[in-house]
């Protein structure tokens, strides 16, 4: 299926993508240790691969959620968010 010209040009003008982390990045699930830690967030790699290429045609990615947490500062890090 071939993309509209118009949906084309309307895609050039985007400058800016904001994420929300948990459900949209992840699965949704937080894994907890019994001390009530997080453990990890399960994060899809191809959304990496997405944000990543986002970048290179100039698209700035930015990262929102509700909750504090180490893995998305060091998830937000490695995808130079």
């Amino acid at each position: 299926m071939p993309i509209r010209e118009d949906a084309i040009a309307r895609a050039k003008k985007i400058k800016c993508v904001i994420l929300d982390v948990d459900g949209v990045l992840t699965d949704g699930g937080i894994y907890v240790a019994p001390d009530g830690s997080e453990l990890f967030k399960p994060f899809f790699a191809r959304d990496g691969l997405a944000i990543s290429l986002a970048r290179k045609v100039g698209i700035r990615p930015a990262l929102i959620t509700g909750r504090a947490s180490s893995i998305v500062v060091n998830r937000a890090k490695e995808l130079r968010i």
